[in-house]
């Protein structure tokens, strides 16, 4: 089998849900992740350049 991980990929972390927030990610899907988990509703599509408009 041949890896084809990301090669800008520093690392795998299991971490609780309530430190969610406090994670960098790309794109900015933390809000996403969380609403899923308390079963709210969720973006199951995520656009980059909607997340950036939301916080204008």
């Amino acid at each position: 089998m041949r890896n084809t991980s990301d090669p800008t990929q520093i690392g795998v972390k299991w971490i609780p849900i309530s430190e969610l927030p406090s994670i960098v990610l790309y794109p900015e899907i933390q809000e996403d992740i969380v609403n899923y988990c308390r079963g709210k509703e969720y973006r199951n599509y995520v656009e980059e350049y909607e997340i950036q408009q939301r916080k204008l």
